[in-house]
């Protein structure tokens, strides 16, 4: 019985928030009506129902928003709640560009602003290398009824995804039966020290040659060396801030080192693109990727020591 009525309330929460969510929707198509559009060009145009005062987002900020994407004949094509249930949607507000007029619109909103933006269907899912709904022509126009729950920089949200990370990171050493192995460094980095090497620890102007692959939890790979071997001048390079306390902490010659890299240690909460050393070929790098990297010291050349030495 117990289960019946638990059952029973559980469609009913679903049931009671879908519905929830399909006013909502009424509600802005019927506020649609009275707003006044603002063209950006011959296929755009948006209109705010509500516009409050207030810091508009800035790039790099996170703006969390609830949003429904209608077709032009008023169908329901996708919505934030189909993919994250309760839970708003969250998104870096980058540079805009000529072909994306969806974020030239979201640097001009604040936190409680609700908004309608029409689009044309082959221009929008281009600019967001998506594949556009078989049922769209690109001619089209598709509608995004939006609003806006929330605005955070990007050191505030960075702040927030750090227990994220560390949990995340537990989670899947546990799958991977790693947890034995794994030692924590105090800044939160994860290692899985295979060879200790020998000598020194490497200074700066040391010169090292490695080899290195880097990839993400899922195991799709970022960049690598694959059988070649790179090199630096430690002081020389900016390294990411995992990078930079393993060669000065933890490496020497000789060393095989996993790195199980946080967030806040790697690229943080930025959008980036970096080419493969080994192929060529960029990869897209989204907020908060956590990454993995292998990396073996093969030839260290203490320049600062030979220096000192004569």
């Amino acid at each position: 019985m117990k289960i019946k009525y638990f059952i029973y309330f559980l469609i009913l929460a679903c049931a009671t928030a879908c519905s929830t969510e399909q006013k909502e929707q009424v509600e802005e198509q019927k506020k649609d009506e009275l707003a006044t559009p603002f063209k950006l060009d011959a296929s755009t145009s948006y209109k705010f129902h509500v516009k409050n005062e207030g810091k508009t987002a800035r790039i790099g900020d996170f703006i969390s928003f609830r949003f429904t994407m209608i077709s032009e004949k008023g169908d329901t094509l996708t919505s934030s709640h189909k993919h994250y249930g309760l839970k708003a949607m969250e998104r870096p507000l980058e540079k805009p560009s000529d072909h994306d007029d969806l974020e030239k619109i979201f640097s001009l909103v604040t936190v409680g602003d609700s908004l309608t933006v029409s689009l044309q269907a082959g221009k929008h899912f281009s600019a967001i290398t998506t594949e556009m709904p078989k049922n769209l022509l690109p001619q089209s126009q598709i509608k995004y009824l939006i609003k806006i729950t929330g605005i955070k920089t990007i050191e505030q949200r960075s702040v927030e995804q750090i227990p994220v990370d560390d949990r995340l990171l537990m989670t899947y050493f546990t799958k991977n039966k790693l947890t034995k192995k794994i030692l924590k460094a105090d800044n939160g980095l994860y290692l899985d020290i295979e060879k200790e090497g020998t000598g020194n620890l490497l200074l700066q102007g040391d010169s090292v040659r490695y080899r290195y692959t880097t990839s993400d939890l899922q195991g799709h790979i970022i960049d690598t060396s694959d059988k070649n071997i790179d090199g630096l001048m430690l002081g020389k390079y900016t390294l990411i801030p995992a990078w930079d306390f393993a060669f000065k902490n933890i490496l020497k010659k000789g060393s095989k080192v996993t790195l199980y890299i946080p967030s806040n240690l790697g690229f943080g909460g930025i959008s980036k693109e970096i080419r493969n050393s080994s192929s060529g070929v960029y990869v897209k790098l989204y907020p908060f990727t956590l990454l993995k990297t292998e990396i073996e010291i093969v030839e260290v050349i203490e320049a600062l020591r030979l220096t000192n030495a004569k």
